[in-house]
């Protein structure tokens, strides 16, 4: 998804002010994780949103270690 952002923003006539990242395929909050870790996006949309476990999303997004520590 990142590779998208990277893309698009080399497009002729795009707003970097305006990303929004979207999604109703993906239950496990992809989006959600993109949404909060790149400062480019402004906008996320996703229909997975009450599918989704945010313990499993902190996990993709601090890695399953990481996790682990934070719970102690």
């Amino acid at each position: 998804m990142r590779d998208a952002i990277i893309f698009a923003t080399t497009l002729e006539g795009m707003n970097l002010h305006q990303i929004d990242v979207r999604d109703t395929k993906y239950p496990d909050g992809r989006v959600l994780v993109v949404g909060a870790a790149d400062r480019r996006v402004n906008c996320v949309l996703s229909a997975a949103a009450p599918l989704t476990s945010a313990s499993i999303a902190l996990k993709l997004l601090i890695g399953t270690m990481n996790y682990e520590a934070h719970l102690t």
